[in-house]
Order: structure tokens, then C-alpha cells, then sequence
């Protein structure tokens, strides 16, 4: 479900029907599933240049993170940013975090002339889709600078502090 108000408002729900259940292994045979919001977020953007969105939503950790599937000239995102998942080979985490539950400020692709900034820090849950806490009660914070050249060259730093307990 996706609504827009004008060009400056938006909310996304995405429902997954089969989300696996925290707790089991990667690589477990069987493990229980329930049905699970992907992405429930409001996003205000009052110009190209500053948006605020807050909810659940992929953290824009690398340059991958910023871009709809839609956009993307492949089915899936890299290996480098999601690993391998369970089921497509020997399970490893990738480095991009997964969806979190936080408020993200910032622009994604602010214009200068052919040129393009981007500027996201975002403050999360920092333990992963649909909890509402991390095991410590501190939050993780996110942030990336980037920039690029029209749309052929794109490049940034990310930073994630993330003090988990466990894990």
C-alpha cells in the first residue's frame, strides 16, 4: 500500500506474508514463519534537498540502501550489501543492516547542477525488523555521506554504532 499526498508526503506498507521468526538458526531445515511488515514508514520530503521518514524501512548504510528495487537494474541487492541468505548457500550476514524501526533524516540525492550530495543519519532500534528495542535500550545510529556525477558515478562513507549486548 503505498498513498502521496502532493509531492511531499508519502507512507509505504509492505506486508511479507512469510517472515521467519527471530530466534532460529540461519541455516535451519525447518523454521516457523509469520506474516510480518517489510516496510511501514511515513516519509515527509519539503524539498530535494531535506526529508524526515520514520518507521521501519531498509537503512541507507550503503549506496544500494537509498534505492528502490524498482530502480535497480538486478532482482536482488549484492552480495556485499545482504550477504548470503539461508537457503541460497552457507549463510553470511552481508554489511549493509537489515530494515530497522528508527527516524532517518537527511537527503538522499540533493541536486548541485549535474552533480548530486547525499546526507542520511538515521537513529534505530539497531536489533533487526519488527522489535521495537535493542537488548541494551541504546539505540544504533547510522550515517552516510556520499556524492556522485549524474547518474554514472556514485560514491560515500557510512558509519554504524551499534552496542548490542548479545550477538
Amino acid at each position: 500500500l503505498q498513498a502521496r499526498w502532493k509531492a511531499q508526503l508519502r507512507l509505504r506498507l509492505i506486508l511479507d506474508a512469510t517472515s521467519a521468526l527471530p530466534g532460529g538458526k540461519p541455516n535451519d531445515a525447518l523454521r516457523p514463519f509469520v506474516t510480518a511488515f517489510r516496510d511501514a514508514f511515513i516519509e515527509w520530503t519539503p524539498s530535494d534537498y531535506f526529508q524526515v521518514q520514520v518507521g521501519q524501512s531498509l537503512l541507507p548504510f550503503i549506496a544500494e540502501g537509498a534505492v528502490s528495487r524498482a530502480q535497480m537494474n538486478f532482482t536482488a541487492r549484492s552480495v556485499l550489501a545482504d550477504g548470503v541468505r539461508a537457503g541460497q548457500g552457507y549463510f553470511e550476514p552481508g554489511l549493509s543492516p537489515d530494515r530497522q524501526l528508527g527516524v532517518t533524516v537527511g537527503a538522499t540525492r540533493a541536486p548541485i547542477g549535474p552533480a548530486f550530495v547525499q546526507y542520511l543519519v538515521t537513529i534505530a532500534n539497531g536489533n533487526g525488523q519488527n522489535r521495537s528495542a535493542n537488548d541494551n535500550k541504546l539505540p544504533a545510529v547510522i550515517a552516510r555521506l556520499g556524492g556522485g556525477w549524474d547518474r554514472y558515478v556514485e560514491g560515500g562513507l557510512s558509519f554504524q554504532w551499534n552496542p548490542r549486548t548479545v550477538g
